[in-house]
């Protein structure tokens, strides 16, 4: 699971910013009014002495704070940089309307490369917007105790410092409105892209949009971690998150991460080999799951090793665990998962219980989604006394072969009109429960849309109908004839 370090980010922004504030004495001295500009340029061969045109830029992003009055542009002409003496630190942001924008020029790329003690750019004021850097070095691109704040499209790789990320939004205050949109991170030491802090409620409002995540959690690559590892994205102790149509692969830890986070919805993307789990939810709730894919290719890098062999990752796993977060004593509430499809992972869906508490799980509903060629067991659940109110009915399992499709008890927790291809079924069937193998359109495979059902098949018309399953994972209304189907489509 995911340890976002928000006192050490805090410790380095402070220090970076107090050595700003002096180098450039913006303390005692305010940059007068003919010096400032809308847009400020900055150059690798600039002079912060320089009026910051196109012409004659400026040096360092705080050379062209200091030209700003308060908003505007600071656009960075392509080439290499190096970030020391904390000249990547943003202590002026801009406002609503008018927010500070650090760029790369049109049609060039600023490579950022940060020495040790700096971020590429640590943003510790409101309303700015950092779009279209490369960043590589010591530490990535983060915020600290800043709201409104947009990352979008930069590319973030080859992080060295322990257990830093590649993009990180934190703080020790509320915070919210951060954005982190079409940004590619490759190979940082722990978490790929980290929205929160730990503690619930941190931050608020949060976007975070078709990036592409590879090789997170890249420091521990060649240890068998039994915890404590980064995720490709997280978001931790937040509120209202839409995390929709990223791409995260080949993560040495876990996929996704909604962790002690309220109103959590993660929708539509793809996690593909993870070491942990692809899709977690930690202490997650009212939380949604719907729409994703998890799948492992066969790759041993990313099998954890629990004691009796290599192991692939589980697909999709909401855990109360006691104690880190919240402590005993609050139950997982609220969640949903549905039409999502798990292909060749350990277990498709778990609940579990871990700590020294059984607050258990509340109110969740498991339904349509497809877990095809699980290695251990289709569906797990723990299931103590404090579970009540759940719902897993409608999904298709097809575990491996002379594995289990059930497991667990199923106290608390309604189970009806499941397909269980084969495997052994804990407690017996329930109620309009199905048998065999379903026909899918391509068989077996990779993608997700392989496990159409064809007509006629095991699944057609044999659902039960679920107020919070409306469509199918394309947008399919349900039932689309008469009754619903199993799994994660509609015919």
């Amino acid at each position: 699971m995911i340890r976002i370090h928000p006192h050490r980010l805090r410790a380095l922004l402070l220090a970076a910013l107090a050595a700003a504030l002096l180098a450039t004495g913006v303390v005692a001295v305010a940059p007068s009014a003919g010096a400032q500009s809308d847009t400020v340029y900055v150059a690798p061969n600039g002079n912060d002495a320089n009026r910051g045109t196109r012409s004659s830029p400026k040096a360092t992003i705080q050379g062209a704070m200091l030209a700003l009055r308060g908003g505007g542009e600071i656009v960075m002409r392509g080439g290499s940089y190096t970030i020391s003496n904390s000249s990547g630190v943003v202590w002026q942001g801009g406002e609503r309307g008018n927010p500070l924008v650090i760029r790369s020029a049109k049609g060039e790329r600023a490579r950022l490369r940060s020495t040790p003690g700096n971020y590429c750019v640590s943003v510790a004021a409101d309303h700015v917007r950092v779009k279209n850097l490369e960043c590589s070095g010591w530490a990535g691109i983060g915020s600290y105790n800043a709201s409104h704040v947009v990352f979008r499209g930069n590319y973030v790789h080859d992080i060295t410092a322990d257990r830093l990320q590649g993009i990180i939004a934190t703080g020790d205050r509320p915070i919210r409105n951060i954005t982190v949109r079409n940004n590619r991170v490759v190979r940082v030491p722990h978490t790929g892209i980290a929205v929160g802090a730990t503690r619930a409620g941190a931050v608020s409002d949060v976007l975070i949009k078709k990036n592409k995540v590879r090789q997170a959690n890249y420091q521990f690559r060649n240890t068998s971690a039994s915890g404590g590892w980064g995720s490709g994205i997280s978001a931790v102790g937040a509120d209202d998150v839409l995390i929709v149509r990223n791409d995260v692969r080949r993560t040495y830890g876990e996929g996704y991460n909604c962790a002690l986070s309220n109103r959590c919805r993660v929708r539509r993307n793809v996690g593909v080999d993870a070491y942990g789990t692809i899709f977690y939810g930690d202490n997650a709730t009212n939380s949604l799951w719907e729409d994703n894919v998890a799948k492992t290719t066969g790759d041993r890098r990313f099998y954890r090793n629990y004691g009796f062999g290599g192991i692939e990752a589980a697909g999709y796993v909401i855990a109360n665990e006691a104690g880190w977060f919240s402590g005993p004593g609050a139950p997982v509430s609220g969640n949903v998962f549905r039409n999502n499809i798990a292909i060749n992972v350990n277990i498709g869906w778990r609940f579990g219980e871990y700590g020294n508490g059984s607050a258990g799980m509340t109110d969740t509903i498991v339904a349509n989604n497809t877990f095809v060629g699980t290695s251990v067991c289709g569906i797990r659940l723990h299931s103590p006394s404090t579970n009540r109110g759940n719902r897993v009915v409608n999904n298709i399992v097809v575990p491996d072969r002379g594995k289990a499709a059930f497991c667990g008890g199923d106290r608390g927790t309604e189970l009806r009109n499941n397909l269980w291809a084969r495997g052994s079924v804990e407690g017996g069937l329930r109620a309009g429960d199905v048998r065999g193998m379903p026909d899918f359109v391509k068989g077996t495979g990779l993608k997700a849309s392989s496990y159409k059902l064809r007509p006629g098949s095991r699944g057609v018309n044999d659902g039960r109908s679920i107020s919070l399953v409306t469509d199918d994972r394309t947008g399919r209304s349900r039932p689309s004839s008469g009754r619903f189907d199993i799994g994660a489509f509609e015919r």
